[in-house]
């Protein structure tokens, strides 16, 4: 591979990116319109960002830093990281102690319960596996 041809995947690869976090931000806002994103953003960055602004995010034709992406997100209400996740950022897969570490660290579980949690999820694993396993089963014949 040539270094120019290496530069165009490069920028092929950030300017796809960029495209996924632009979708990623379109879906998120929903009914909220892009001036009214623009307003909901200054309590987060001290300012309002225009209309245009937020246009060129959504087509990925300006870069978005952390700051302004995470500020999207407490304006529009998104869990950290939900707009990242449905960029292609985060991977969907997560593995099953993954999810009870998760579990376990909730601050919005009571402790009480966490172990509860786990015991239940770790059952909707196992049925979800047999039925997997089952339609697997079928398949073959």
């Amino acid at each position: 591979m040539t270094a120019r041809t290496a530069a165009l995947q490069l920028e092929k690869d950030r300017s796809d990116r960029l495209r996924a976090i632009g979708r990623a931000i379109r879906n998120a806002r929903g009914e909220v319109t892009q001036a009214e994103l623009g307003e909901r953003l200054e309590p987060f960055l001290g300012e309002s960002s225009p209309q245009t602004t937020i246009s060129r995010w959504e087509k990925g034709i300006v870069s978005i830093d952390l700051e302004q992406l995470r500020a999207i997100e407490l304006a529009l209400k998104k869990p950290a990281g939900s707009l990242f996740h449905e960029a292609g950022y985060v991977p969907v897969s997560i593995s099953t102690r993954e999810v009870e570490a998760v579990l376990r660290a909730d601050p919005n579980l009571d402790d009480s319960i966490k172990d509860s949690a786990v015991a239940s999820y770790r059952a909707s694993v196992s049925v979800s596996k047999e039925i997997r396993t089952a339609r697997g089963r079928g398949r073959r014949r």
